[in-house]
């Protein structure tokens, strides 16, 4: 899977932006080749507004980029804000709890490593990382992006509620230290809500 990550900053109107994904984006997209879904998360007190497509190959990714291009400047007309755009591979994705997601919060992590190292330390958040995390109480589902060529990475998980979250910070601290010592730098934590949702 790919993922066009759209980043905002100085968002003003998160509503109307989610309103413009559900009436507009989607119903655009849903029939292009290869579409497995949109997804937006919000937090309303920074205005930071994330919104990822998610394809089943790169060339599908490419090959959308001219329709969503034109949609994208419509939504951030309605957003408001700054807006980046990346691309990565989603190496992880998986929900544990599957549930309507909106309204859930969100724990992102931005993680840097050797890309030399991306297979091993992929393979490790599998077998190690990863079962920890499905077996903390609250935990609904995760998604772990990648940037091969930079040797940076995003991983978001979801969570019931605030408190399992929270709950969970403890272990997240273990773990960032246990990446520091394989190489791998992890940031602080930021939050957000998950506010849209549509998997295909």
């Amino acid at each position: 899977m790919f993922v066009r990550v759209n980043t905002v900053t100085g968002a003003k109107n998160m509503d109307a932006g989610v309103e413009f994904l559900r009436d507009k984006v989607v119903p655009e997209v849903k029939g292009q080749k290869g579409f497995r879904g949109l997804t937006a998360s919000g937090n309303r007190s920074t205005g930071d507004f994330g919104i990822l497509s998610i394809w089943e190959t790169l060339e599908d990714l490419k090959a959308s980029e001219s329709a969503v291009s034109k949609l994208r400047q419509q939504a951030i007309g309605a957003i408001g804000g700054e807006i980046s755009v990346t691309t990565m591979e989603q190496v992880v994705g998986e929900v544990a709890r599957p549930q309507n997601l909106v309204g859930c919060p969100l724990r992102i992590v931005r993680v840097k490593m050797d890309p030399a190292t991306i297979d091993d330390t992929i393979a490790f958040f599998r077998s190690d990382v990863l079962p920890e995390m499905k077996a903390a109480p609250g935990f609904v589902a995760v998604r772990n992006l990648v940037d091969r060529s930079t040797g940076e990475s995003v991983v978001g998980t979801i969570w019931a509620d605030e408190d399992s979250m929270r709950s969970s910070e403890v272990a997240a601290e273990a773990r960032r230290q246990r990446a520091a010592d394989r190489g791998v730098q992890i940031s602080e934590p930021t939050y957000r809500t998950v506010l849209f949702s549509h998997l295909v």
